[in-house]
């Protein structure tokens, strides 16, 4: 990560599940849309944790890993699994 928002992916990519690890971060990564801000975002990933696991409820359909973006530090890596 380089101090400011990324996009998971520009590729747009159906998932049905998705689960973003933060790897060595110095700080907790924020996770959210593309309006995400260091005040305005969905949930935080404190450094060297699992975050939780982003997926439609029961009977929804897939959505999009561009759909999902990322704001931390310089130096942060994170580590991304899903499900296609």
């Amino acid at each position: 990560m380089d101090g400011s928002a990324d996009q998971i992916t520009a590729t747009h990519t159906p998932v049905k599940w998705v689960n973003i690890f933060n790897v060595t971060g110095n700080s907790a990564v924020k996770v959210g849309d593309k309006n995400i801000t260091a005040t305005i975002y969905g949930f935080s990933i404190a450094a060297a944790a699992n975050g939780p696991a982003i997926g439609p409820l029961a009977g929804e359909q897939s959505f999009n890993l561009d759909d999902i973006w990322l704001l931390g530090t310089n130096g942060d890596v994170i580590r991304i699994s899903y499900l296609t």
